[in-house]
């Protein structure tokens, strides 16, 4: 019986005829639908197909209390009958199907169902005159039913006529849906049952007499089960299940006694055959297993088959192909564990047998939706296969370099003969065929050798996988060379070596490279052989004899190509001198690159040799790029930037670069707590350690390929036959400059023989400038910033390029007005100040050389006249002259230490002068004995004052302020203008700045000071004796005019007016005062002594308390020069529709404004206030209590 496509069976007792009326319909319908099978042990729920094969009832085919069967025992039992009334139940049916249920009772079988089958070809004749008081199905449920199985009968109406139809119809439904559970219930009953007796004798499997060809058919019978039930998945895991539990037993023999039963495991092998996976189930190899006569092979094989055979079942080809290398390893793994004795050469080929027919059974199944899924597993079983091949032909004599012996041909007739020859594997193309085919010959086995060794690069290339096909390259390289092709190996060890140079692998580069070289050497390609001997005889993985021997070799060939006729030669032989010659180092003198025309420059370079002999080349040179130009004070920036730009250049040319790595490390401390606040563990750890370990992808390379080319060595310095002995060695380059310009080393080339070692960029990229330059003096302050009025150091510089300074020359400095230079003492320079400068003698300097002076000068504090726009920063421009170059002009700026400012106080008819001092440096000065003196129009000399402040000596630091007041004198009162001078002396508090008294002078002059107007504003009430808030109050401004005032012809162009037109303008704060009407006017004045006038506002104080009276100003207004007749009668016209303010732009034909002079309008009232009382409040408040 086939143990795939049976079924679960089912009895049926009763009228068989009846049965089979209905079977082929029952057959058809329990399978249409799905149904959910709820499992025990609380495993999840599965969708199943009910399907059943039905048997007829017998007490032979029941299952008994010992049987350890589960497919070939019916799990669910029917009785069928079509009783048509009571009388013929109670006579006939009622005894029948009380024996039928008494043996199932017997042999405990609960799983039973009654079927009552009613059908309209009853005789019209035969019909009851009654209806009868109960059916035959009552009857039966109240005989043989419970309450527990009630659901365990049914009725089935069977009609083929149209009215009945429907009925049937829904009796069949109602049928059907009772007997799925009930059978799903029946079969999960028994595997469960039978679950536990196979747990139970698992458990035993240290018995002694345990067997596991028992066991396996135990638990593989459970997978039919599952595989029958439409559940390949869950019949897999019973078969990994013994797939691991064989494979544990095979592991512990290493570490103990072995099972009796596995020794008919290890029994001799005379069958390799591979798989077999065109059968869903091998009955021979089961055979085996079940008879105790499998081996080890056998099992494995059967096994994995059975395992291929549910994956293909679900659609998963690729998972075939990745379990298939795997369970090879593990097999072989166990064949060595187990030392079964197997003929020499049998495991490869039933390797090589397996490897095919998995891949071929993969491409039948596969589709073309998952080759990509499994095409990154038959990569490494194409390569499996290929190597197990090439152990066959290496066995039976098969290589190109070999000739089988007569051993060796009997090795391959017994191989052949234990593989068998199913008639699957009859097949032209069968993995069979293909072997036998292989060992045939010599030309069969390169013929299929060389096409599995296309296939698997083929499929690794296009998995990206490019490291196993350059290895698998490697070796048809080799195959090739035993075949004396030595033309087809180079292309295969060319590609490897690239891809081992890109990605760094160092030792696959050297014997990779050794083996290109004798490959090259058969070909007779001189050249490339030449590189790399270089390369080998360089290589420190190599030992010493070979790195000798490449060394010899790279010598003589290069002789030997020396040797050639000129016109057999071909290009240049140019390679890179790294690693043959590490260039370690380069030195020029002279260090600074500064060079005369005519001066020697020598380059001393550092290699390093790694040859392990000594070699002499018949040329070294070192090539310059020269270029011309104008030389300026930018030179030599232009130079430092060349180089660091060359310097960039070349290392994002010619280094290797990788930027998928993190350029650093990044740790951080980590500490974990318990939870008593004890530290469990702490360290460090790397927080971007998924950037370095990341894979990297084959496809891209990780160094950037090297472009570089011999430039032009037109314009060198170089060195004949140099001897290099290995290490380091020290090589000395002179040459000497005739033109001007600037050179740069670019690259270094050593000549052996023919053959050119080429350095392609030297760095750093050192660079001498030829050049005739003349000196350059500069000026710099020896501290920042410089100050006015003390003395400050300053650096002169002075370079002398290319010319020589002789003892006698001199620089003659002048200094702006207000500078001085002071005598400063010196032994090689001396320094003679003089009224307008100073004059500095120099001694003898030679050329390229640089020298510095230390200066002292004095700037002298400005006189300001305007204090107010004074400014901290003032610019002094300091000139040299030498007999060498041209007038140099230096800007200094010096900063002012501190400021002077003065201010105009007024008290009534007095008059105050305030001079204020303020600090705007970090130096702390202290002064002293300060004056102020004046002069007015027509003095020969200056009054001093005497001033109301104290002279003690002040200090003054930075944001602090000095100040002085003096009373002006009657004398400065009557006077119209007088000019002011202001003087102290001062001097740095830090002694070692300066210690000398200095003097700053502040001049300024006064005009039109006297005071002419004083204004009293006052506010009054209106209506009570205190100003309210929100009140109307009076605002009464008084004008006196002290003295007499005149009158220019501005003001009075006909000469007969004796008034002056004076403009009054108030302001206030709008939170406090309220401006009712207008708020300025125009008044006149009588330019006698004594005149005055009153002016009232209306005001309103909007809040209460003590208010600062509104501010008064007063402007003088000029009268437009057409209407200065009348201009008085207008005067109360232009006082509502005047707008013009001392701000305000007129022109000289109208009228406008002219300010005060400060001084000339004292206000008495500016600090008096008012006081405010608030307004009586006649609100209501609502107060609510609670």
């Amino acid at each position: 019986m086939d143990m795939v496509d049976c079924k679960p069976i089912v009895t049926c007792h009763g009228d068989q005829e009846v049965f089979s009326s209905v079977r082929g319909e029952l057959t058809e319908r329990l399978p249409r639908d799905s149904v959910e099978w709820r499992r025990s042990y609380g495993r999840p729920p599965k969708t199943v197909q009910v399907e059943a094969s039905f048997i007829t009832f017998s007490q032979d085919v029941l299952p008994k209390e010992k049987d350890r069967t589960l497919l070939r025992q019916p799990f669910f039992h029917i009785y069928w009958t079509d009783c048509p009334d009571a009388e013929t139940y109670r006579a006939e049916v009622k005894d029948d199907i009380g024996a039928w249920l008494q043996v199932l009772k017997q042999l405990n079988i609960p799983d039973w169902f009654i079927i009552v089958v009613e059908t309209d070809k009853i005789k019209k004749g035969n019909k009851p005159k009654l209806l009868p008081r109960t059916s035959v199905i009552d009857k039966i449920r109240s005989d043989f039913c419970s309450k527990q199985s009630s659901d365990r009968c049914a009725v089935l109406f069977e009609s083929n006529s149209p009215p009945s139809a429907q009925r049937s119809v829904d009796s069949w439904q109602m049928l059907i849906a009772k007997l799925r559970p009930l059978m799903l219930s029946a079969l999960n009953r028994n595997l469960s049952r039978y679950e536990e007796m196979m747990r139970s004798q698992r458990e035993k499997r240290t018995d002694p007499r345990w067997n596991f060809s028992d066991y396996f058919m135990l638990q593989e019978e459970l997978a039919f089960v599952f595989e029958m039930l439409k559940l390949p998945e869950e019949s897999l895991v019973q078969y990994d299940e013994l797939d691991a539990l064989f494979s544990q037993f095979v592991i512990n023999t290493q570490a103990g006694e072995s099972p009796r039963w596995l020794a008919s495991f290890t029994s001799e092998c005379n069958c390799w055959d591979g798989l077999n996976l065109s059968q869903a189930v091998n009955q021979e190899k089961r055979q085996l297993v079940r008879k105790g006569k499998a081996t080890l092979l056998d099992l494995r094989n059967y096994l994995f088959s059975r395992q291929c055979a549910l994956l293909f079942e679900l659609q998963r080809p690729w998972e075939v192909a990745q379990r298939s290398l795997p369970f090879m390893h593990n097999t072989v793994h166990e064949l060595q564990i187990l030392e079964l004795p197997l003929p020499i050469g049998s495991v490869a080929c039933w390797v090589f047998l397996s490897c095919l027919e998995v891949l071929q059974m993969c491409e039948r199944y596969g589709t073309s939706s998952q080759v990509d899924a499994y095409t990154h597993y038959t990569a490494s079983l194409w390569a499996y296969a290929r190597e197990k091949l090439h152990e066959l032909g290496l066995l039976c004599g098969l290589l190109p370099d070999m000739t089988p012996s007569s051993e060796q041909l009997n090795l391959v007739v017994d191989l052949l003969s234990g593989m068998g020859k199913l008639e699957s594997q009859a097949q032209e193309d069968s993995p069979n065929q293909k072997l036998r085919e292989a060992l045939s010959s010599q030309e069969s086995f390169q013929k299929h050798y060389l096409e599995l060794s296309e296939l698997a690069m083929g499929t690794y290339k296009h998995i990206g996988r490019l490291r196993c096909a350059k290895r698998i390259g490697k070796e048809l390289a080799a195959f090739y060379m035993k075949k004396k092709e030595p033309q087809k190996a180079e292309i295969f060890l060319s590609d490897a070596l690239k891809t081992f140079v890109e990605e760094g692998w160092d030792m696959l580069v050297t014997y990779t490279r050794k083996e290109l070289a004798l490959c090259q050497k058969e070909v007779t390609n001189s050249i490339k052989y030449l590189k790399n001997c270089a390369l080998l005889a360089s290589d420190s993985l190599l030992s010493i004899q070979d790195r000798n021997h490449f060394c010899d070799e790279l010598i003589q060939v290069s002789k030997q190509l020396s040797e050639e006729p000129e016109g057999d030669k071909g290009e240049e032989i140019l390679m890179k001198m790294d690693p043959v010659f590490k260039f370690k180092d380069i030195e020029m003198k002279p260090a600074n690159g500064k060079v005369i025309i005519g001066q020697e420059v020598t380059l001393t370079v550092t290699l390093e040799s790694n040859l392990t002999k000594e070699i002499t080349c018949n040329k070294m040179c070192i090539s310059f790029s020269h270029s011309s130009c104008e030389y300026d004070s930018q030179s030599e920036d232009r130079v430092s930037h060349d180089s660091v730009d060359q310097s960039q250049t070349s290392s994002q040319q010619y280094e290797y670069s990788n930027s998928k790595f993190p350029s650093s490390l990044e740790f951080r401390y980590e500490c974990d707590y318990q939870a008593d606040k004890t530290v469990q563990w702490s360290g460090v750890v790397c927080k971007n350690i998924n950037m370095l370990l990341q894979r990297q992808d084959s496809t891209s390379s990780l160094r950037r390929v090297e472009v570089w080319q011999k430039e032009d060595f037109s314009l060198a310095c170089s060195v004949q036959n140099a001897v290099l002995q290995p290490g380091k060695n020290v090589i000395v380059f002179q040459t000497e400059v005739t033109e001007r310009g600037i050179y740069t080393v670019n690259q270094m080339c050593a000549e052996v023989n023919d053959f050119q070692f080429l350095h392609p960029r030297i760095l750093p990229a050192l660079s001498h400038e030829v050049t005739t330059q003349e000196p350059v003096i500069s000026i710099t302050p020896l501290q920042e910033p410089l100050y006015i009025g003390v003395p400050q150091w300053l650096s002169v510089h002075l370079s002398t390029n290319c010319f020589i300074v002789k003892s006698g020359n001199s620089i003659n400095m002048k200094a702006p007005d207000g500078m001085s230079i002071l005598e400063v003492s010196g032994d090689v320079f001396k320094l003679h100040p003089h009224e307008n400068g100073a004059i500095l003698d120099l001694p003898e300097i030679d050329a390229n050389s640089e020298a510095d002076v230390e200066i002292k000068v004095l700037t002298e504090v400005p006189c300001h006249v305007e204090a107010e726009n004074e400014e901290l920063l003032v610019r002094k421009e300091l000139q040299l002259a030498c007999p060498w170059a041209d007038q140099v002009c230096c800007t200094l700026n010096f900063t002012l230490p501190f400021t002077v400012k003065h201010k105009l106080h007024t008290a009534g008819e007095r008059k105050f002068i305030h001079v204020q001092i303020n600090g705007t440096s970090d130096l702390d000065f202290a002064l002293r004995d300060p004056c102020l003196r004046f002069k007015s129009l027509g003095d020969e000399s200056y009054s001093e004052v005497s001033g109301i402040h104290s002279n003690a000596e002040m200090q003054l630091a930075k944001n602090l302020t000095a100040s002085y007041v003096w009373l002006m004198n009657n004398k400065m009162l009557n006077a119209e203008s007088i000019d002011v001078d202001f003087t102290v002396n001062y001097k740095p508090v830090n002694d070692k700045i300066d210690d000398t008294w200095h003097e700053c002078k502040h001049s300024f002059t006064l005009e039109n000071f006297q005071t002419q107007y004083k204004v009293t504003a006052q506010v009054q009430p209106q209506s009570t004796d205190f100003c309210k808030a929100g009140t109307l109050c009076n605002l009464n401004i008084h004008v006196d005019q002290l003295h007499e005032s005149k009158s220019d012809d501005e003001e009075n162009v006909n000469g007969n007016d004796t008034s002056t037109s004076i403009l009054y303008e108030v302001t206030a704060n709008s939170n406090l005062w309220a401006l009712c009407g207008k708020s300025s006017g125009v008044f006149s004045l009588n330019t006698e002594a004594k005149s005055s006038h009153t002016v009232t506002l209306e005001v309103m104080p909007l809040i209460a308390g003590f208010l600062p009276i509104p501010s008064v100003k007063l402007s003088k207004y000029l009268a437009s020069k057409l209407n200065t007749s009348n201009a008085e009668q207008q005067n109360d016209e232009k006082c509502e529709s005047i707008t013009c303010t001392t701000s305000d732009i007129c022109t000289d034909e109208g009228p406008h404004l002219q300010p005060f002079s400060s001084g000339q309008v004292y206000i008495q009232s500016q600090v008096n206030q008012v006081h405010v009382i608030p307004d009586t409040n006649t609100s209501t408040l609502e107060v609510s209590v609670p």
